[in-house]
């Protein structure tokens, strides 16, 4: 079929214990974590990639719970930062057809950044294969918090 892009819009950063006053944590979709020595794009360090079906919030709230696969990067050195990963969900796309969207995007992305937090990944969602995935990062183009 034909060549579908699968697109993630990444927002800006904001420092993990202030994950609950974020108007993204009751969303769904992929978050990376990151530190950022020095504050600048250029050091920013992707540490870890995530994603869940429920809300960030809940899934953050596990992390540091230590439930499931709770994150070995609660332990990296330096403040950290999340990053929202939202991705427009089509029209008439089942729960479970979205949840594997999202899967997907993760693992490419994972594959792509090597994030040193993540077990080895190299996993796909078959029918996403020949999927490509784009990665936009909205905070240089717009706000959200104005929609």
């Amino acid at each position: 079929h034909m060549n579908r892009k699968l697109i993630i819009l990444w927002t800006e950063t904001i420092r993990l214990e202030d994950i609950s006053m974020s108007s993204y944590a009751g969303n769904c979709g992929l978050y990376q974590i990151v530190t950022n020595e020095g504050g600048s794009p250029e050091t920013e360090k992707v540490i870890y990639i995530g994603k869940t079906n429920s809300t960030f919030s809940q899934r953050i709230y596990q992390h540091l719970l230590g439930t499931g696969d709770s994150g070995g990067f609660l332990k990296a050195k330096g403040t950290k930062y999340i990053r929202f990963g939202l991705i427009p969900r089509p029209i008439k796309c089942s729960d479970k057809a979205y949840a594997r969207m999202i899967a997907h995007a993760e693992a490419v992305d994972i594959e792509l950044l090597r994030p040193v937090y993540n077990k080895k990944s190299g996993w796909t969602i078959p029918e996403y294969r020949d999927t490509q995935v784009e990665n936009c990062y909205i905070s240089n183009i717009i706000n959200l918090n104005f929609i």
